[in-house]
């Protein structure tokens, strides 16, 4: 109950900061924010899911389980839509700090799962869109999280297909990583046999069945099988959005990514080196050397399995073209998995956790954040010191 009340604080503190320092309206979120606003009150006041009363149906939004919370939780006008986003966002954000802290606590400790949250809230983008933007982002950061989690580590249990099933209605993306997912968790737990066959099917059959009566709802009322948005940013071209999407990873990895990125570089170098693992035919197990630990098959599926997940996530923006905002929204459930794999994978000394201050420095002072992208030229951004300066 103790830890539970300091991450919630040590969060709030976090929102506080940032939107101190940024200047941000953290009340009200950012503009697209407001597109859910207006389509609450509408659905509210009994005008359907319109953008405008009287106006045509379209899904002007990109997240229906994230619509349908804020309508929820704004009935009766207990709560303003706004609160009710607010309350939402940080609910979402505690739920997922939780769950990756709990992760790395039962490998590594208190100290270093405390470590990873600083970290993880120090990650350029994180508060941002965790909570000040009031998008479907933490949502769908949690569910994710508890997917994936599930995936690597178990159980497979009732938690595990409801965050399957969630996932393709709060993002597009879950129609793809949903069945990935999935699959990956068959392979963790049966390997790469024949007998995957059967529950990956089994597994993949609940975002598949879930994305699919979406698509008919979509089409009976909307006409199309994807979000308005969802056409809005998306070229019909796939060359052009990869062309897009390159672009967008390379500015997000200068801008918000380039320090997780570096760690997960080194907890693939730590997973895949050699020399660390060795085969003990005696004992039938598999000895990590640098762990220090004996672990079984399936441990290093669930290793390899989760690396897979962060590569999905960090590279399927090519397939969208990427994203007209910065802070790299679309790889911000990367950064919980990346953290939570440094801080499982990792021997942690008490240099290491020194180590952990130069992280944040680097992080919180960041040199690349002193510029912007301008018309292919990098100029540098005024009072950018102050404003990029996080906890």
């Amino acid at each position: 109950m103790r830890n539970a009340l300091f991450l919630a604080l040590f969060i709030l503190a976090a929102l506080v900061c940032r939107a101190y320092i940024t200047g941000s309206a953290w009340w009200l979120g950012i503009d697209d924010a407001n597109i859910y606003y207006v389509y609450v009150q509408n659905i509210l006041h009994g005008h359907g899911v319109v953008y405008t009363p009287g106006g045509e149906l379209v899904e002007g939004f990109t997240s229906v389980l994230w619509l349908a919370l804020l309508v929820i939780f704004s009935v009766g006008n207990v709560l303003s839509v706004e609160a009710a986003a607010l309350l939402l966002s940080l609910a979402c954000t505690f739920a997922t700090l939780w769950l990756v802290s709990d992760a790395v606590h039962k490998q590594s400790g208190t100290l270093v799962a405390w470590c990873v949250v600083v970290v993880v809230l120090a990650t350029p983008g994180v508060i941002d869109w965790m909570l000040i933007a009031r998008l479907e982002t933490p949502l769908w950061v949690l569910a994710l999280t508890v997917a994936g989690l599930r995936m690597a580590y178990g159980p497979y249990d009732k938690w595990f297909f409801v965050a399957l099933g969630l996932l393709p209605l709060i993002r597009p993306e879950g129609f793809i990583l949903g069945p990935l997912v999935a699959i990956a968790a068959c392979y963790v737990c049966h390997g790469a046999t024949r007998n995957i066959l059967l529950p990956a099917l089994r597994c993949a059959s609940v975002p598949i069945v879930v994305a699919a009566l979406l698509t008919i709802v979509r089409m009976f009322v909307f006409g199309v099988p994807l979000p308005n948005t969802y056409y809005a940013k998306v070229s019909s071209s796939l060359l052009d959005n990869i062309s897009a999407g390159v672009a967008y990873l390379g500015e997000s990895a200068l801008s918000a990514m380039w320090v997780p990125l570096l760690a997960f570089l080194l907890v693939i170098a730590v997973i895949v080196r050699k020399k660390n693992i060795v085969v003990d035919d005696h004992k039938k197990m598999i000895v990590d050397n640098t762990a220090g630990t004996s672990v079984g098959d399936g441990a290093i599926r669930s290793r390899y399995a989760l690396i897979i997940l962060v590569l999905s996530i960090l590279l399927l923006p090519l397939l969208t073209g990427g994203d007209h905002f910065t802070y790299a929204r679309f790889q911000i459930p990367a950064v919980f998995f990346i953290w939570m794999m440094v801080g499982r994978e990792f021997t942690w000394t008490q240099r290491r956790l020194m180590s952990v201050a130069v992280v944040l420095l680097l992080m919180s002072v960041n040199a690349v954040y002193l510029v912007r992208h301008k018309g292919g030229v990098l100029t540098l951004a005024p009072n950018a010191l102050r404003l990029e300066y996080t906890i």
